[in-house]
């Protein structure tokens, strides 16, 4: 193989998990078994944005940041800042403005962080109340 096809080979993959990663971070809070697990991987997804956005202000991903420079040896550009706005055009050839795609980006990621925080402590609070371990109020 030549490396044209290994550099494809691997902007698939990494595509692939990168729709997969964020699949999961919009929609793993519904299993209840996975939920823990969700929760670590919102809240590590959010560390990573405040890490890497700071260092490079064009991507915030680290993934999104390994792909650009994928697409560029592969003769791409022009690739949007996010990766949301790529996919989003690549799926609808709709371009998103910028600041459009970082504000639902990031007011997503808020909610579903907190709702996935929520879920994990009701559920662990229950768990423990069960036993007997969480002290009743007013008794």
């Amino acid at each position: 193989m030549t490396s044209v096809e290994n550099l494809r080979i691997l902007a698939g993959m990494l595509e692939i998990f990168h729709i997969s990663l964020m699949l999961f971070i919009l929609s793993g809070w519904v299993f209840s078994g996975l939920r823990p697990a969700h929760l670590l991987i919102v809240a590590l997804t959010g560390l990573s944005w405040l890490i890497f956005g700071r260092i490079n202000i064009y991507s915030e991903c680290i993934i999104t940041e390994w792909q650009w420079q994928i697409l560029y040896k592969l003769g791409e550009t022009d690739l949007p800042e996010t990766y949301a706005q790529y996919l989003f055009t690549k799926i609808t050839g709709i371009s998103l403005i910028t600041g459009s795609a970082l504000a639902i980006k990031r007011i997503a990621w808020l909610l579903i962080f907190l709702l996935s925080l929520w879920l994990v402590t009701r559920s662990y609070l229950k768990r423990n109340n069960a036993n007997g371990v969480v002290a009743r109020i007013g008794n």
